[in-house]
Order: structure tokens, then sequence, then C-alpha cells
């Protein structure tokens, strides 16, 4: 995307596109590693000597109020943040880590399955699903051992 699409795109959201706000939304469009708070820091603060890690929380809290990410908890309850808005779960690496996006075209079928399940009057908002478990690379390694 452009920067112009970036700043359109915040600005759909009912958000100001500020030059930080347009760094952060595309620094987690483009990263696939589902970034922490510290790790938006670390990789922005160099060309932003002004922002602060408060900053940072508060431009992905107004981020997610405004629905334009999501937060993801898979990590020892630490919060991560995804801008990839399509249907797909999570599986994250005991070993090394990495967290990885999967698609698949049987989650629509089970976030009506999990709406259909909630307690009567309970407003279903969205499902997150997380798997564990040991990446390609990393059970390959434990296979050779």
């Amino acid at each position: 995307m452009t920067q112009e699409e970036y700043a359109k795109k915040i600005a759909d959201a009912g958000i100001r596109p500020s030059v930080q706000r347009l760094a952060i939304f595309r620094y987690l469009s483009e990263s696939r590693e589902h970034p922490t708070v510290d790790m938006v820091y670390r990789a922005l603060s160099p060309q932003f000597p002004s922002f602060s890690r408060t900053t940072v929380y508060n431009t992905l809290k107004t981020f997610i109020a405004h629905k334009l990410i999501n937060e993801v908890t898979i990590a020892d309850d630490e919060a991560r943040f995804d801008a990839d808005l399509s249907n797909h779960f999570h599986f994250k690496c005991n070993q090394c880590g990495k967290i990885e996006d999967v698609k698949d075209s049987l989650l629509p079928d089970l976030e009506r399955y999990c709406a259909s399940a909630i307690p009567d009057g309970a407003q279903f908002d969205r499902l997150q699903v997380n798997v564990w478990g040991l990446c390609a690379e990393c059970a390959k390694k434990a296979q050779n051992r």
C-alpha cells in the first residue's frame, strides 16, 4: 500500500492520520511478527526521536477502539497487535516463539457456531483462536537430534 492508502484507511476509521500514526499503522500492516508495544517503539523510535512508549501504546489503543487493528494475546499474556483483520487464527512455536497467521475456510463456520452457543441474550463480538506447537523448522530440528 502507498502512504496515501494507509492515510485513507486511518481517516476512514475516523482517526486523524498524523505522521506518527501513519508510521505505526504502516509498520503493523507490513509486519508479520505480531509486534508488542516495545517492538513497535524500538523499530520506529530511530526515525521519530520524539516517540515514547506511551505514544505507541495510546496509538495502538486508539486503533483498536476504531477497529483498525486487533489485540492478540498469545505469548505469556503479552499483548501483541495485528493489522490483518481477515479471518485467521494464530500459531505460536513453543521453541522459537514465532507467531504465524493461519488462514482456514472453516473459521466462519466456527464463528457461527460460537455465536449460536453463547448464552441467550449475550452478544458475540469476535473469536480469537490460538494454537501452540512446533513450527516446521523447529520440528525438523527436533527430529534431527
